[in-house]
């Protein structure tokens, strides 16, 4: 790296503190028209958030050899780290080697170690090799090889215009397995054991209200606060250096204090597993209309004791409340979307709660990706033995019910 790097910041040469840049580059025509789902994006993203370390941009191109050495050129100088997905295999359409060799102004050259792992690859398997597969051998001129114990495609790693790229195979199961072997451990290897980073998600508020309640905050010396927004949640980190135990934890309680009402994570963002965790092996049960299918699709994938049925519901907070009392088992059910909003309702057995919520101004998908996850808000405090009566300050609630 260029300079030491702590969990998601960089610390320069005079001991400053100031955010890494990690940006994405995926290539490939298939990802550029939607055949092939960018998972390989979504993946390394998650797992550098868990340290941290945030992705700041995530490009695509497609199999281009100009467009991709100029979006590798735009990337360097401006980040720290960049990770390049694809284009590495031994066909025509694969550019990418090509590309970043002209980006760093260097020849491709054979590399003779990575030939010879080629045509073992194959003599071990009993299969012929054609000799378009020795391309992946070709590497720039000065590249370091990463090795890929599943394939054929090496990765490599070099230096552009200051800043640190990492080249990897698109095929998931090896991109994967060079970046926990390799690639993720370099990143994370600066990483001092003198950084904690606290990680808090919320639901319903957005950064400049949030902002603006802890602005006034005199933190513990070595706290720094980060946001990231990614509707409908806001992320808030404490990344503590150098900081002992008790400044951290009235850190902690400083920023609980604030944020507590819109709390529905920390740590990882998982309401679905917690709701699974919460509710054990007792049955529960989804009814949703109103959010199409969101409620459903979130809890079904984390849970086996639920039972989830699509169908017509109530469009009150009174009447959905109603109408779930007679279940019985727990209960959460979202009804059908009226002007006054969309009803959720949860039926625990002795006690339920109702509210229909609006979101004036806002576009409609986004509402109902709101509506779901207040659903989820409304069941996983209901489960933990929290208020259900949680104010929103991104959307009004219109009607309210309890029995």
């Amino acid at each position: 790296m260029r300079d030491q790097c702590t969990g998601g910041f960089l610390l320069n040469h005079s001991g400053d503190l100031f955010l890494m840049k990690v940006e994405l580059i995926s290539t490939g025509d298939e990802v550029m028209e939607g055949f092939i789902e960018d998972t390989n994006s979504s993946w390394i993203s998650r797992r550098l958030i868990d340290r941290g370390i945030e992705v700041s941009r995530r490009s695509s191109t497609g199999d281009d050899r100009e467009a991709i050495s100029a979006v590798i050129k735009e990337c360097s100088g401006r980040a720290d780290v960049v990770i390049v997905n694809g284009g590495l295999g031994p066909t025509t359409d694969d550019l990418t080697t090509e590309a970043a060799a002209a980006a760093a102004g260097v020849p491709v050259v054979r590399n003779s170690a990575w030939e010879s792992r080629i045509r073992d690859w194959f003599a071990a398997r009993n299969r012929t090799m054609t000799d378009n597969n020795l391309k992946q051998a070709d590497l720039p001129e000065g590249a370091e090889v990463i090795d890929n114990p599943a394939g054929t495609a090496c990765g490599y790693q070099m230096r552009i215009n200051g800043t640190e790229f990492f080249f990897t195979p698109g095929v998931p199961s090896e991109f994967k397995r060079m970046c926990d072997d390799h690639i993720l451990p370099a990143i994370f290897s600066n990483v001092p054991d003198d950084t904690v980073i606290l990680r808090y998600f919320l639901l319903g508020i957005g950064e400049s209200s949030i902002g603006k309640r802890l602005s006034g905050i005199s933190w513990p010396e070595g706290i720094t606060i980060g946001y990231r927004a990614f509707f409908p949640y806001l992320e808030i980190k404490i990344t503590a250096r150098k900081t002992g135990a008790s400044e951290l934890s009235a850190a902690e309680t400083m920023l609980l204090r604030e944020i507590s009402p819109w709390l529905v994570g920390r740590k990882q963002l998982d309401m679905a597993g917690n709701i699974s965790k919460l509710s054990g092996v007792i049955p529960l049960q989804v009814l949703e209309y109103g959010t199409r299918g969101r409620l459903i699709r979130e809890i079904a994938g984390a849970m086996e004791s639920v039972s989830c049925r699509l169908k017509p519901l109530p469009e009150t907070a009174h009447d959905l409340l109603a109408y779930i009392k007679p279940e019985r088992c727990r209960t959460i059910a979202v009804g059908r979307e009226t002007e006054n909003g969309i009803p959720v309702a949860y039926w625990g057995g002795l006690r339920g709660f109702a509210v229909t919520i609006r979101m004036p101004g806002r576009d409609h998908e986004r509402f109902l990706d709101f509506a779901a996850a207040a659903a989820l808000d409304m069941l996983q405090r209901a489960l933990s033995g929290h208020r259900l009566d949680v104010r929103y300050e991104m959307a009004e609630i219109t009607e309210e019910a309890d029995v």
